[in-house]
């Protein structure tokens, strides 16, 4: 919400909604808005002109649809519903109301480092695309970690990235292993195969311990374009060279996040579809999201058939 308030042009918090009203009186309080304790209410609100939903990702499909039936701009939070189905119905109502008005947090998008990565491939510079590899790594998994959580809640973003690259997913391929408890799978390794031949391989971890990390490479025909390490600054000192790693996600991609907001508030005030992830992005990413657990439970290659993009989305 600061980000919002302080820190995107043209926008404006006048309410905010959280199921523990004390926290958000607090942080209503910090940006002068209004607390509303139904969030319906504050989707059917005339004072509202649009609605970032950060909620609990199951209540993301019944409060995506409110915004559709008030006709509501909405940047929903990832992943956008709990299963495909879900994220499916999703984009059967927005289809049917004739208008995109939802669209998916997926930052890295907006982070310099990975539009970095696109621009060189869109410029021509080091060829055709070959292959895409991504790497993620969280210090410690959360408290309710499963290996639904690790894949649609932490790998579905790395899958965005492959699927903004390289276009749609044939064919998926995962193995996991774990440390922790329960069974749950922290560590998965993904390797993808796109429509136009190219290849993908993620890893994420959930409990790397050092950090928060991400990276991402492309190998093209002639050249490779790597992020670099996102520290500020660089320590040499008794015979050593150090950095700083990022310790949250938010440390990595405020950036991102800041321009994400902007271009968002900007395309809701102009009227123009917004130049970021679509529900089709946040449908497609959990079909294939879905493969991926698919594949981990059955230890086998799973095909992808993608399906035909509404012209909406083209």
């Amino acid at each position: 919400m600061r980000y919002l308030d302080r820190r995107v042009r043209r926008a404006e918090v006048v309410a905010v909604c959280d199921q523990d009203t004390e926290r958000a009186g607090r942080v209503a309080e910090t940006v002068a808005a209004t607390v509303v304790t139904d969030p319906y209410e504050l989707i059917a609100s005339e004072s509202v002109d649009a609605v970032v939903i950060a909620s609990p990702v199951s209540t993301h499909v019944d409060l995506a649809l409110a915004t559709l039936d008030a006709s509501r701009p909405a940047l929903v939070e990832k992943p956008l519903a709990e299963r495909p189905s879900g994220a499916g119905s999703v984009v059967a109502a927005e289809v049917a109301g004739g208008h995109r008005l939802l669209s998916l947090g997926f930052m890295r998008r907006f982070d310099p480092a990975h539009v970095s990565l696109r621009r060189h491939l869109e410029e021509g510079t080091i060829g055709g695309l070959r292959s895409f590899r991504s790497v993620h790594r969280n210090p410690v998994p959360p408290a309710d970690g499963s290996t639904r959580l690790t894949v649609a809640g932490s790998a579905i973003h790395d899958i965005d990235c492959a699927r903004w690259l390289l276009g749609d997913f044939v064919r998926v391929r995962a193995v996991g292993g774990s440390d922790g408890p329960g069974g749950a799978l922290d560590l998965v390794h993904i390797q993808g195969e796109h429509v136009d031949g190219g290849l993908s391989s993620i890893e994420v971890s959930t409990a790397a311990g050092y950090g928060y990390e991400v990276t991402a490479e492309i190998v093209a025909q002639s050249g490779v374009v790597a992020t670099v390490d996102s520290a500020d600054t660089e320590v040499r000192v008794a015979g050593r060279r150090t950095s700083a790693i990022p310790q949250i996600w938010l440390d990595r991609f405020e950036a991102a996040y800041v321009a994400e907001l902007e271009a968002w508030v900007e395309a809701t005030l102009s009227g123009e579809t917004f130049d970021g992830a679509s529900a089709w992005d946040g449908y497609m990413a959990q079909v294939v999201a879905e493969a991926v657990i698919d594949s981990l439970d059955s230890n086998t290659p799973v095909d992808i058939s993608p399906p035909d993009r509404p012209d909406m989305y083209v």
